[in-house]
């Protein structure tokens, strides 16, 4: 199973902690939360926050996961053989303070209202922006604060990744998409009957299956789970 950032998990077992990777966070442009992590502490049963998901540099291990305890500590994990499920609260929307907590630690991160705004860092000059889909309108934090606009509640953006990240998550059983020329596109993969690899199918909004194309390539494609 996957998580997304701002699920409340529980962990029954440390088997899968990654006590001594310490590479992990400047590997994954997530050195902010390395302040709050203990090198050789397994993490111990209980429940935790997602704040934000890496790979590590061998790829064979997956999705890693930084869980924040109620002690404010950060641990690495991976859900392997089931060390790790949805807690009580589950899967949830991130209220706005909560929100703007997890840009602070992970600027990379955006995340979308209900009503159409996108909240994210703006990275020249470090500022809480929104932006609504319908408009170039955009402002700073003190709209968020001063009740600029009415949303409360926000889930997060996914974020675009490769051809090749797309093609990896497929085969995980997952379904990329991608827009070219105004058509969404799937991409699923199929185990040959040989069993001796992918069949990479591209199925488009439309009901037509297509064949790979450059653009497919070198796009960006989004991974919802």
């Amino acid at each position: 199973m996957d998580f997304r950032i701002g699920d409340r998990v529980h962990v029954s077992g440390s088997g899968s902690t990654f006590a001594a990777y310490g590479e992990f966070f400047k590997e994954n442009g997530l050195e902010e939360f390395k302040k709050d992590w203990d090198y050789g502490i397994g993490t111990p049963t209980g429940d935790y926050s997602v704040v934000a998901t890496g790979k590590h540099h061998d790829s064979g291990y997956g999705t890693l996961y930084l869980l924040r305890g109620k002690d404010g500590k950060i641990y690495i994990m991976r859900n392997r053989q089931g060390d790790m499920a949805l807690s009580e609260e589950g899967e949830r929307k991130l209220k706005t303070w909560e929100m703007i907590k997890a840009l602070t630690e992970n600027p990379k991160l955006k995340f979308k209202s209900e009503d159409g705004h996108i909240a994210s860092i703006f990275r020249t000059n470090f500022q809480l922006e929104y932006r609504n889909h319908n408009s170039n309108a955009g402002g700073n934090i003190r709209l968020l604060t001063e009740g600029g606009f009415k949303a409360d509640e926000w889930e997060l953006v996914p974020q675009p990744v490769s051809f090749t990240e797309a093609v990896k998550a497929a085969i995980e059983g997952k379904r990329p998409t991608i827009v070219l020329e105004g058509l969404r596109y799937t991409l699923i993969a199929e185990k040959s009957l040989r069993d001796i690899g992918y069949w990479l199918l591209f199925n488009c909004e439309n009901g037509t299956t297509h064949s790979i194309s450059t653009g497919m390539i070198d796009g960006l494609w989004t991974i919802e789970d």
